[in-house]
């Protein structure tokens, strides 16, 4: 695409649909102001369920504008030819970045000179659950990133003292372990994304209260089985998995972030409790990086510095997950309890032990 082709392009997405009453949401983000504008109440409503905890109003100017369409047709011309990365077309030119999930997904666009982004959608009734559970992820990465914060694909359970954040890939119990947390009375910032602080004691900052499961998370935390198994279901996942919303569930667990204390890898290895291992910062930073960097465009090279000094400044564990998630809980809790000091904690091991 040339340079002509893509101005052009942009200059057709920008700005409302005429004639259509803005609907405006207030949020605060990682401590700034962002002004959400969206053209109908419908989509609204469909897009804000993840993200009611970071209402607050605000009299500053915003620090990002987001506005958001729904339209029957978004327009392709010019993206004919161009390279595709996993469905995905990422273009960025003169530090505006633009993705399209094609054929029939959102299209976001980002110009950081002028701190605004533009979303279009499809049919209001087209958009998908996972655009519901985590809207606006790759304009906030990017957003986030020119201040200096890392968007990380982990999950972030903690309280008032601290918190963790559980990363690995799909399959290792992180979810699993955040729910029975949210069900053990912790606080929930995070199922699977999250923005992060840097800084001597870096700061986990909430941006949505989604979380998935499928049938085996409600067998093992029973006490979530109604909310769980009546949700909706997730698309583009192997088994099926349904979507739910921690404010709902226990609306006590919501929270803005806390501060980091530990990375945590989940590994289920069976037993009756669930045990800590010391992780070192290369092994923390393999479990984080990969998901992390190949799912969000853009700044990836940034995103690994980022990344690289936040498992050098917090302490990581290897969590070795038993068969019941309820001593996971007790564990972290304890942990947390004691802000993270490996060496008050007595149950961490020197290996996991299936």
């Amino acid at each position: 695409m040339t340079n002509g082709k893509l101005d052009d392009f942009i200059e057709r997405l920008r700005g409302p649909v005429p004639g259509t009453p803005a609907v405006l949401e207030q949020l605060r983000i990682a401590g700034n102001p962002v002004l959400v504008r969206f053209g109908s109440p419908a989509l609204a409503e469909r897009l804000t369920r993840s993200v009611r905890h970071l209402r607050q109003g605000f009299s500053s100017p915003p620090d990002l504008v987001i506005d958001c369409w729904s339209t029957e047709q978004i327009p392709a011309a010019g993206f004919a030819g161009e390279s595709a990365e996993a469905g995905m077309f990422h273009l960025e030119r003169e530090g505006i970045q633009l993705t399209w999930d094609s054929p029939d997904g959102p299209l976001a666009i980002y110009d950081p000179l002028k701190s605004h982004a533009w979303m279009r959608f499809g049919p209001v009734d087209s958009v998908s659950n996972y655009e519901v559970a985590r809207p606006f992820r790759k304009i906030l990465h990017w957003w986030a990133a020119d201040r200096s914060l890392q968007m990380i694909h982990a999950g972030a359970i903690g309280s008032a003292r601290g918190g963790v954040l559980l990363a690995g890939p799909s399959g290792s119990g992180k979810s699993t372990t955040a729910l029975a947390c949210l069900a053990g009375g912790l606080q929930y910032a995070a199922d699977d994304y999250c923005l992060v602080e840097p800084g001597k004691l870096p700061q986990v900052h909430s941006l949505y209260t989604s979380g998935v499961a499928n049938a085996r998370t409600a067998d093992l935390v029973p006490t979530l089985r109604h909310a769980l198994l009546s949700a909706p279901c997730m698309p583009g996942y192997d088994s099926a998995k349904h979507l739910i919303f921690s404010d709902e569930v226990a609306p006590a667990s919501a929270t803005l972030g806390f501060p980091l204390r530990a990375i945590l890898v989940p590994r289920v290895t069976g037993g009756n409790t669930s045990r800590l291992e010391p992780l070192s910062p290369a092994e923390s930073l393999r479990a984080l990086a990969p998901s992390t960097l190949l799912q969000l465009p853009g700044q990836r090279a940034e995103g690994l510095a980022r990344l690289a000094k936040l498992v050098r400044a917090v302490p990581s564990w290897r969590l070795c997950l038993g068969g019941d998630p309820r001593t996971a809980v007790d564990l972290l809790a304890d942990l947390l309890a004691r802000h993270g000091e490996p060496d008050a904690c007595p149950q961490i091991q020197s290996s996991c032990q299936a």
